[in-house]
């Protein structure tokens, strides 16, 4: 064999060794686009988070809360957020089940209420400040369930339809909008009207209303889009319920069928382990939770709080007067 046989068939070898490039088995626009239209969710459970803290000294000013007031409405509508979104939470796992999609829709729709009660039908005056507050109050409890929501199904949905090798980039992207969107409320205080002003200037002042509104207006562009391009739920949700929707939600994210194929096998294959490992639960539930049950009494029955102890002093002090 002369030496550029040899060389050519070390090349070849080399050639067959490496993986193609990632980055060009995706369609990148697709997916990018995709990713984005979800992530108004994250985009939304940032700015619900701390848009109260930006404006909370102008609701203020045109409330007329006294310093003792300020503080418990402050912490009121500071904690209806997350309080909505622990009982949203809780109702969005079971939600899920009828597909990703109809949890950003209900989702998007308490948003887009909650803007409505917020920006529109809020009309804050010193003089009748009961239905303003009241406004205020349901505007943000409706903005704490739509959070609920969208952080349940958010990651979920991003980690469904990101290839394995992007999983970790875009399930990061999730944090970084949360965090993006609560600087950018912070800078929108910059240009809320000072205190000193005429009332009038607080009640019309677009800013506050505009900081109020955003997520329900860009809950409205999340589902236009949703409902007009982004059609498919993710391949994941399909699996093992229709086979043909789940196979094409694949097509649109793969350039080669091929990958597309090898990725739904994989997703099937993933799925048995998992009714495998549920099944498995379900046969041995309860010798689990019986074996938890008597491992966590013992722990506990091994801590003696100071009121056992001062019942226990007081028995064998009894017993020992008796004898």
């Amino acid at each position: 064999m002369c030496i550029r046989d040899r060389y050519m068939g070390y090349q070849q070898v080399w050639k067959m060794t490496q993986s193609p490039n990632p980055a060009k088995e995706v369609r990148m626009g697709y997916l990018v686009g995709y990713l984005s239209v979800i992530l108004i969710g994250s985009l939304n459970f940032g700015w619900n988070a701390s848009i109260f803290g930006a404006c909370q000294f102008l609701f203020e000013w045109m409330y007329g809360w006294k310093e003792s007031d300020s503080a418990f409405w402050r912490s009121l509508n500071n904690t209806l957020v997350p309080v909505g979104a622990l009982v949203s939470s809780l109702i969005a796992s079971k939600l899920m089940m009828y597909g990703r999609r109809v949890v950003i829709f209900v989702a998007a729709f308490f948003s887009i209420i909650g803007a409505i009660f917020l920006a529109v039908l809020q009309r804050p005056n010193p003089q009748t400040p009961t239905t303003g507050l009241a406004f205020l109050c349901i505007g943000r409890t409706l903005m704490g369930i739509s959070v609920g929501f969208y952080s349940t199904v958010t990651p979920t949905y991003i980690n469904e339809i990101s290839p394995v090798h992007l999983t970790g980039t875009f399930g990061s992207c999730h944090q970084l909008l949360i965090t993006f969107a609560i600087v950018m409320t912070y800078f929108l205080g910059f240009i809320l009207p000072k205190k000193g002003e005429k009332i009038e200037v607080y009640q019309n002042n677009f800013t506050w209303k505009m900081g109020m509104a955003f997520p329900g207006i860009m809950s409205i562009i999340q589902v236009l889009l949703m409902m007009a391009v982004y059609t498919l739920d993710s391949p994941s949700y399909y699996c093992g319920k229709d086979e043909e929707k789940s196979q094409t939600a694949l097509f649109k994210i793969y350039v080669q069928n091929m990958d597309a194929k090898d990725a739904y096998e994989k997703m099937v294959s993933g799925q048995k382990k998992s009714v495998l490992s549920g099944s498995l639960y379900s046969k041995y539930k309860t010798a689990f939770w019986v074996g938890i049950a008597t491992v966590s009494y013992t722990h506990l029955r091994a801590h003696e709080t100071s009121l056992h102890l001062v019942c226990r002093l007081l028995l064998e002090k009894k017993k020992n007067s008796d004898n």
